[in-house]
């Protein structure tokens, strides 16, 4: 049994234990008492343990187009890369464009890796 496990069981008896003990008392909010003991421990988890991404992004990469790429190529770097075009590349219209390597370079200061696609 793994961490993730361990923890869900434990905020499960938590939240069974509270739905048992909220059921005793006579309140008139008692039933939102125990929705918001549910909710409370299914954000606990998952503030815990988030949800993995699936989406290859990197934020700190450019991705440079240059004369000679194909559509395939354009088509296969993904929609949450940092893509610049530079001049003699026919892209689509939400491409940036800049007129050279340093001043896409410039205009994006964060990136640490850059990606050449096409005849370089």
């Amino acid at each position: 049994m793994n961490i993730e496990w361990l923890v869900a069981i434990a905020l499960g008896l938590a939240a069974a234990l509270g739905f048992v003990r909220t059921l005793r008392d006579r309140s008139r909010l008692r039933v939102v008492r125990i929705a918001l003991q549910l909710v409370v421990a299914g954000l606990l988890y998952v503030l815990l343990f988030p949800p993995l991404s699936q989406e290859p992004f990197s934020a700190d990469e450019l991705t440079v187009l240059t004369p000679g790429v194909t559509a395939a190529q354009i088509n296969a770097i993904g929609v949450a890369a940092t893509i610049v075009a530079l001049p003699g590349v026919d892209a689509a219209l939400g491409i940036e464009r800049a007129p050279d390597l340093g001043t896409a370079l410039r205009r994006h200061p964060q990136s640490r890796q850059l990606h050449i696609v096409g005849g370089g």
